[in-house]
């Protein structure tokens, strides 16, 4: 919860600067692939509308960000109480979780997505970064754990409640 708090804490302290003193302030680096480039970006909202070109307003995708934070929630939930929970797991729950709530808070308060760092041609937020980086922990995670398919099975059943 403490690292939830504060990748959450972090990205709003951090947004909340960018919006109040540096919104106007362009800088590049690295011969402009790397920058601060603060933009409130209200037309590309969320992987549905950049990647598949869905259109999915604002209210939409708030509602799909609720409903991802509290299956978020229910799965850490779940493998706490069944101590399934391990240190790999609990920071790519983390910073899923934080990314999700930092979505929903950019939603409600920009009214989009408030993105300031240049990656490429990336424009982007800590709450990127957050779930990005959890994507790749997982998979890699997934990738090097050693199990079998019946134990995958007996976990699945425990997390939702159906092994007793």
């Amino acid at each position: 919860m403490r690292l939830i708090i504060s990748l959450v804490v972090i990205d709003m302290t951090v947004k909340t600067v960018i919006y109040l003193f540096f919104m106007n302030t362009k800088l590049y680096f690295l011969s402009d692939k790397f920058g601060l480039v603060p933009l409130i970006n209200r037309e590309q909202l969320s992987f549905f509308n950049l990647e598949l070109g869905m259109e999915v307003n604002i209210t939409i995708l708030i509602v799909i960000n609720a409903f991802l934070l509290a299956a978020l929630c229910f799965l850490q939930f779940r493998l706490y109480k069944i101590g399934l929970m391990n240190t790999h797991m609990h920071v790519i729950l983390s910073l899923f979780i934080a990314g999700s709530i930092c979505s929903i808070f950019d939603k409600l308060v920009f009214g989009g997505s408030l993105d300031y760092l240049l990656v490429y041609r990336w424009i982007c937020d800590l709450k990127d970064i957050y779930l990005f980086a959890a994507l790749a922990y997982m998979v890699t995670f997934l990738v090097m754990i050693d199990s079998s398919s019946s134990q995958d099975v007996k976990v699945i059943k425990a997390i939702f409640g159906f092994d007793k």
